[in-house]
């Protein structure tokens, strides 16, 4: 990096770095972050240690992980240029991280043991429904009765009581209220709701059961240290409300810089206050670009600290992304809307300097319908034809200022949200366009450290011998460039090189993991072919953060594999979700995206499309404001004028953040904007209406006119112009090839293809009791059960026809017999717990209860032993141990037909990303509560 070439107000922020508190307000496309880099290595010079010291000394925050990445590598790099260096850079971080050192080091003053990690969620939800229930006991039968009979308008029967408990409890967490403040609020709840003269037992009531959920819940996370992601920040602020402890952080850290300053909570702020020096502070953001307010961000308190502190204000108003036309109409837009809806605050100009190219700029696709589906359709229409008219027609500006032509890849689409988005890639593929569905990226999902990951699993589980194992099959895929046939067959040079260097890799797994990934570097070349692509530095220096990583967590002593990947799976849980999408700059598609990933991003051609769609506003019963804390509305309950007022607030709170999204999406565009908007508005509170109220329909129809003719095609368009092949695919973060299935995949599926897509997400896949069931049965010895609550069950297994077929074949037997069969571009995998290949039998053994999906695992089991032995089993035999029952299936050629039915809807809705919800299975689904958040939040 150059920072030489900084610009007068770019260099104006770098001079003052470590003279003053300095606040950044950086407009959209400012060069925000290679102005941090120079104040970076500018306020290295100002130090006198030696670099590894100095180093040590600054501590940069930023809101993502992706952020603190691209800082990280433009540090590195110009550290290795300048000075050589080419250490550690630990305090380079998203404040979680930052949060997790300050809890690592001093959790032992908390009573929290120092060895906790970030709990999956199934385990923090066993210990908050344990601790309910103890906590609910604990209530005599009349106050259960007068709290259940209060909020039992809010949900359905006793549910309502725990929904809110558990809100009110993570409420407090991610505010960073002590339990003392939250019960003072609850008290206040008194003169806030209407009852029948109870009002202060319900209260007393709520306080008691809450109080001793609370306790109990505190208690067993320390003792157990098993810690949720908002515990990592609260205690953390608990410890610095201890003296010597802050002091501890401020002497060790001389600077602090804080990127993204305005998407930080509350407490957020308060921890990077505790551990910062006065003068010696560098904060960056945007309050335009601020999206995160319904995840605690607070813009407007971040603004006020940073006045009330006398933090001196610079502004960045150059842009170095968008045309001229395209900034003026930017202005034009925003600077009313802030004039109608947020006049305390001035709307901040953009500046361009980028040249106008000869027909860029603003166009208004008029869209028309009575309905917002109509409209969806109509719209997403004619974005295909214009897509279709401009792609190898138009030109844009590349980054070397060269005129090219546009291709598929330059162009996004954005959304406020993604529940439209399937009608629109309806419509691009009717026009045969590739397009891809953006998903957010990680670090850890990212293909070089996923890859990573999985080498160090085979080694920790011993299963790299297995080649066909789900870890191994990543490792060879991505770092042995294994091709599927060889990998299907089993057998071959680079299957053997493989196991080569895994049993070289194995000896050495006990040691340093820095040293263990770089063997692993050194025997696969990974580095380099990561390296060679066009995306590689990236990921190479992915690569390299994460031996910093390993490096870092040893510097006290080794730990072993499993703690290693514990470490690295807690990382993984306590990463950012808002990290910048991974997608291959290569690729020739389309992008479909939301606008919240679409942030920190910039696309030659941007479409902004649903904008009249409904804006979104934050409900619930339980209601948590700054001000004046905690309310539960419930109608005739409630005191009506406080919770109409509180509702009134929150609801100015969401509608500046709707502008704010706004700001965003029109910033992403380079070159090409537009933006759709309905002849006829029917809705109120739209974006199409705030875009209308500020402009006027007068001011819009130049660029609905200018518009036309891309639509149409008449002025471009050649006449034998031909609609070109094309694929269509989505872009995952290290996308498969082919698509890779479980066979517990496709029973989800089955079920309902949202459980399947949101199943991953949430729950394991077998309960501890059925995994170490089925680890028993693969090694014991039939003849001789032993002991115990396994040996009871093989010993009622035996006593059935079923163990006497078991035992007539034990020779031929097959245990936890593995396969990997191909359908379409789909591998499917599995393990048929027993198998008699001669007889033709497969063999299941249930420990939980029977299911509708017990049918469809036995048909994917006489699938793939068709494909393998060529023929239909002649029977499949599932033993239920809660019942010591058994269950015979016989299938014929119509139902692996009707299997490949499924699989072929399946792979479908994979590839265009569109899940239809099974309605008759949500009575029964385990994930219908977190199903209905989603798609409140979608």
């Amino acid at each position: 990096m150059n920072c030489d070439k900084l610009t007068d107000k770019q260099r104006k922020i770098v001079d003052y770095a470590g003279r003053d508190d300095v606040s950044t307000f950086a407009v959209a496309g400012s060069g925000k972050t290679s102005v941090l880099v120079c104040s970076y290595l500018k306020l290295l010079e100002l130090m006198s240690s030696d670099i590894e010291e100095s180093v040590s000394r600054i501590l940069v925050i930023t809101f993502t992980d992706d952020a603190a990445t691209e800082i990280r590598k433009r540090i590195r790099e110009v550290l290795i240029e300048k000075y050589k260096y080419i250490g550690p850079l630990n305090y380079i971080s998203t404040i979680h991280s930052f949060a997790n050192e300050i809890l690592k080091r001093f959790s032992i003053e908390l009573g929290i043991n120092p060895e906790y990690t970030v709990g999956e969620d199934y385990l923090i939800a066993e210990i908050m429904d344990n601790a309910y229930k103890e906590a609910r006991d604990r209530l005599s039968p009349e106050e259960i009765e007068l709290l259940d009979d209060y909020l039992s308008v809010i949900d359905i029967g006793r549910r309502s009581l725990k929904s809110v408990v558990f809100t009110i409890y993570w409420k407090m967490k991610s505010s960073g209220w002590t339990r003392e403040l939250t019960i003072s609020h609850l008290n206040e709840l008194k003169n806030k709701i209407k009852g029948n003269g109870n009002e202060e037992s319900i209260v007393e009531s709520f306080i008691k059961i809450f109080s001793n959920f609370h306790d109990i819940v505190e208690k067993r996370k320390r003792l157990s240290g098993v810690l949720s992601y908002d515990d990592i920040l609260y205690y953390a602020n608990q410890l610095l409300e201890k003296e010597e402890i802050r002091e501890f952080f401020r002497k060790k850290f001389e600077y602090v810089i804080v990127d993204e300053y305005q998407d930080t909570s509350t407490l957020q702020q308060e921890i990077i206050d505790k551990i910062s020096r006065r003068g010696r502070r560098i904060f960056a953001g945007d309050y335009f670009q601020s999206i995160y307010e319904w995840r605690d961000a607070t813009p407007v308190s971040t603004m006020e600290f940073i006045r009330r502190n006398n933090f001196k204000i610079l502004i960045m108003d150059e842009n170095f992304r968008s045309v001229p036309s395209i900034i003026d109409f930017i202005n034009k837009l925003f600077s009313n809307l802030f004039k109608m809806n947020i006049k305390e605050m001035d709307y901040i100009g953009i500046r361009p300097t980028e040249k106008e190219l000869d027909g860029a700029g603003v166009f208004i696709i008029n869209v028309m319908g009575s309905s917002i589906e109509e409209m969806r359709r109509d719209e997403a229409e004619k974005i295909s034809n214009i897509i279709l008219n401009i792609v190898s027609k138009l030109e844009i500006r590349d980054r070397d200022g060269e005129l090219r032509k546009i291709n598929y890849g330059d162009i996004a689409i954005l959304f406020r949200k993604r529940s439209g988005m399937a009608t629109y890639a309806k419509a691009l593929q009717k026009k045969g366009i590739r397009y891809s569905f953006i998903e957010r990226g990680s670090f850890f999902e990212s293909e070089e450290i996923s890859t990573i990951i999985n080498m160090l699993i085979c080694l920790r589980d011993n299963t790299w011998r297995d080649i066909h194992n789900g870890n191994a099959f990543e490792v060879l895929k991505f770092a042995y460039d294994i091709s599927m046939e060889e990998f299907i067959r089993g057998s071959g040079e680079i299957i053997k090189k493989f196991l080569r260097d895994m049993e070289i890799l194995s000896s050495k797994k006990d040691g340093r993991k820095d040293l263990l990934i770089l063997e692993f570097l050194r025997l696969t070349e990974y580095d380099i072919k990561v390296l060679k692509r066009p995306d590689g530095l990236q990921r190479y220096l992915n690569i390299y953060k994460l031996i910093d990583m390993a490096r870092e967590k040893e510097e006290d002593g080794i730990i072993g594999l499993g703690r290693f990947l514990d470490v690295l799976m807690d990382m993984k849980e306590n990463e950012d979700i808002s990290s910048i999408p991974l997608f291959d700059p290569m690729d020739n598609s389309v992008r479909l995206m939301t606008i919240h990933s679409s942030k920190g991003l910039e696309f030659p051609v941007v479409f902004i499309a649903d904008l009249f769609s409904k804006l979104n506003y934050r409900t619930g019963n339980v209601i948590f404001d700054r001000e004046t804390g905690i309310f539960i509305d419930i109608e005739d309950l409630a005191d009506t004028n406080i919770i109409k007022k509180i509702k009134e607030r929150m609801k100015e709170r969401d509608f500046r953040e709707n502008i704010r999204v706004l700001y965003v999406a029109f910033t992403r565009a380079k070159q090409y904007l537009f933006i759709g908007h309905p002849e006829t508005l029917n809705e109120k509170e739209t974006f199409s209406r705030l875009i209308e109220d500020a402009l006027g329909r007068e001011f819009l129809m130049p660029y609905i006119e200018r518009c036309n003719g891309l639509i149409s095609g008449n002025e471009i368009l050649p006449k034998d112009e031909k609609i070109i092949d094309f694929n269509i695919y989505k872009i995952d973060k290290f996308p498969p090839d082919p698509i890779f299935l479980s066979v517990s995949d496709i029973k989800n599926y089955y079920f309902c293809p949202v459980y399947f897509e949101k199943y991953k997400l949430r729950i394991s896949n077998q309960g501890e009791f059925g995994t170490s069931f089925h680890e028993f049965m693969e090694g014991v010895d039939f003849l001789n059960p032993p002991e115990g609550v396994f040996g009871d069950i093989l010993e009622n297994i035996l006593n059935t026809n079923l163990g006497s077929m078991i035992i007539k074949n034990k020779e031929s037997l097959k245990r936890e017999y593995p396969f990997h069969i191909r359908y379409r571009d789909v591998i499917i995998r599995g393990r048929m717990d027993l198998l008699i290949p001669e007889e033709g039998i497969i063999i299941d053994y249930k420990t939980g209860e029977e299911n509708e999906g017990d049918k469809i695992q036995m048909l994917l089991y006489s699938y793939a032993y068709k494909k393998i032995f060529g023929r239909i089993p002649d029977k499949c035999i599932i033993y239920y141990t809660k019942r010591n029952e058994i269950k015979e299936f016989k299938f014929i050629e119509n139902d692996l037909n009707y299997l490949e039915e499924i699989l072929n809807k399946m792979i479908n809705s994979i590839k265009y990303g569109n899940f239809q919800k099974n309605y008759e299975k949500c009575e029964r689904c385990q994930i219908r509560d977190f199903c209905g958040d989603l798609e409140k939040q979608n």
